[in-house]
C-alpha cells in the first residue's frame, strides 16, 4: 500500500467513524490536503483501494464508500 492510499484509507475511516456516512470525494481531496480540484485523484486512490479490497462500495446508496472488512 502506498503512503497516499494509506491517507486515504485513514482518512475515509475517520470520517465515516465521525459521520456516519462516506465523504465525498471532494471531501476525501480537500481532508488529505490536495486540492479540491484533485477530488479526480481521490476518486483514482479510492478505486485502487477498492480493486486492493481495502475499500469497498454498497449499492443503492449516494455516498457509497466503506472500509472493506473491517480493514486498518
Amino acid at each position: 500500500m502506498t503512503k497516499n492510499e494509506l491517507k486515504v484509507l485513514k482518512f475515509v475511516r475517520n470520517f465515516i467513524a465521525q459521520n456516519t456516512y462516506s465523504p465525498s470525494y471532494e471531501e476525501i481531496a480537500q481532508g488529505c490536503g490536495y486540492s479540491i480540484s484533485s477530488s479526480a485523484n481521490a476518486y483514482r486512490i479510492c478505486k485502487q483501494l477498492i480493486k486492493k479490497g481495502y475499500l469497498a462500495k454498497e449499492q443503492g446508496k449516494w455516498r457509497n464508500l466503506v472500509v472493506a472488512n473491517g480493514k486498518i
